[in-house]
């Protein structure tokens, strides 16, 4: 009961939020490992089909919270990449900098090794 109650915490924190919301997900999860060892530590069988299903909802959450990272890195680069082209169309009809896209293109490199 208590994977579910997180999960639903997460969805919730999802839905009312419009950006990705990996930490939400990462704290559900560790949330859920706490309680299965909690629950073997005082006497739960390891292989019991309630511990087997918070175990999927551990996982999922862990997955999502991947899922989410990539969501927001892809977010910042679609920002950058919004910000290079008004910088293109503000210079047009000369060339525009070259020294601005490639910071851009650093910056999204180091959000996504972030």
């Amino acid at each position: 009961k208590v994977a579910e109650k997180l999960l639903a915490r997460d969805a919730a924190k999802v839905e009312s939020s419009n950006v990705p919301q990996p930490d939400s997900a990462l704290h559900a999860a560790e949330g859920i490992k706490a309680e299965m060892v909690q629950a073997v530590a005082m006497g739960a069988p390891p292989k019991h089909p309630a511990m087997a299903r918070s175990k999927e909802i551990e996982v999922k959450l862990r997955m999502e919270e991947k899922s989410r990272i990539a969501d927001k890195v892809l977010l910042f680069a679609e920002a950058a990449e919004d910000r290079d082209t008004q910088q293109e169309e503000a210079a047009a009809p000369s060339v525009p900098k070259v020294g601005p896209a490639s910071e851009a293109a650093d910056s999204i490199e180091r959000e996504v090794n972030a």
